[in-house]
Parts: C-alpha cells; structure tokens; sequence
C-alpha cells in the first residue's frame, strides 16, 4: 500500500486560493484542488468537512489580500485618489478574487453604510475630513460615494477584456472628488441637517 500523502490545511489554502486566482470560484472544487496538491479527495475532507466552508475560508483569504493592498495605499500622498487606483488595480490584476469578494453572494451587509462601518475603511473617512474640512457624515456618504465609482470602475475592469490607462482612470476619480466635494461643500453650508 503507498504512503499517504500529508497535506497541511495552509497547502489546501494556498492550493485553493491558486485555482481561484487562475480559473475562478467555479473551478475550486474537490477534484481539481486535490489534482493541484497532487493527492486524493480525503486529506481535503479531513480538514474541512464541506467545500463550502473551504470557500469561505478562501474568500476570507481574498478579502486579507485585498485588504494588504488597500493598507499599502493609504501610505501615498493623495491616500484618496490612492485608495480608488488601488482598487481598480486589485480588479485589473486579480479579476477573479476581485470577483469573488465583491460579484458574489458572500458579503451579507444590509447597506453600504453598514459594510464601511463593520469593515476598514483604509483611513479614507479620516482622510477626507482632514482634505476637505467636511464634518465626518458628509465625509463618510463621499467616501462611499467615491468608492462606488472606483468599484464600478474596477467591475468594469474585472469582468470584460478592455484596458483603461491609469490616467483616465485618475482623470474619472479626480473629476468625481471635486464633483461630490462641491455638493457636499454646498449642502454644508445649507446645514448639517441635510446630511442625515
């Protein structure tokens, strides 16, 4: 009888997390990740009793590396502008993560307002506030009204074969800051009451 082959959970990850970058969530399952690590189907079942929970566990994985480059963004001059790049970035170079984590069933917020305040919001609220002098609610609706341009900017990106300049990309975001600057700016001066 041949030895078994020893599998490590991080090798069933990392194995996982590799056929997802390459083929998408739709090619991960038992067979084509036990043909990546070169064994049978059992050592992955012995570590996770369903393929769903080796899913979530991958899309957690997706979300760390998303989160890395996102972190590394806010460290630039115009952490903003940074923050949209970087996202449009993620999509370009990792369609099929940036799939997974944001064009699936997997996140279970109720509303945007919900995801920034649950998740990390790289600093971008905090940031905003200290470019734009805005109050923290108007800065917190403008900061997730400029990360819905750069998401649908980058979902563009990570679901059809076109290629966007950083440029173009850079023009669209700056030209959407001074846009919802001035709207938020002009409804300031209105009256804080208008935020909510």
């Amino acid at each position: 009888m041949p030895p078994s082959i020893k599998v490590s959970e991080t090798q069933i990850i990392e194995a996982a997390v590799k056929i997802v970058r390459e083929k998408g969530e739709s090619a991960l399952n038992a067979r084509e990740l036990a043909r990546e690590l070169g064994c049978s189907t059992r050592p992955i079942f012995r570590v996770y009793g369903a393929m769903s929970d080796l899913k979530e566990v991958v899309l957690q994985e997706a979300g760390k590396i998303f989160q890395e480059v996102m972190s590394l963004s806010m460290r630039k001059e115009n952490s903003i502008l940074s923050l949209g790049l970087a996202t449009v970035h993620f999509a370009k170079d990792e369609p099929n993560l940036f799939k997974l984590f944001f064009m699936s069933n997997f996140l279970k917020y109720q509303s945007l307002y919900e995801m920034v305040d649950q998740n990390n919001d790289y600093g971008g609220i905090d940031a905003l506030i200290k470019m734009t002098g805005l109050p923290a609610q108007p800065s917190k609706k403008m900061f997730i009204s400029l990360w819905m341009i750069a998401h649908g900017i980058a979902s563009m990106i990570a679901t059809n074969p076109f290629a966007v300049s950083d440029d173009e990309i850079t023009e669209l975001l700056v030209n959407a800051y001074d846009g919802f600057l001035r709207v938020y700016k002009e409804k300031s001066t209105e009256g804080v009451d208008k935020y909510e």
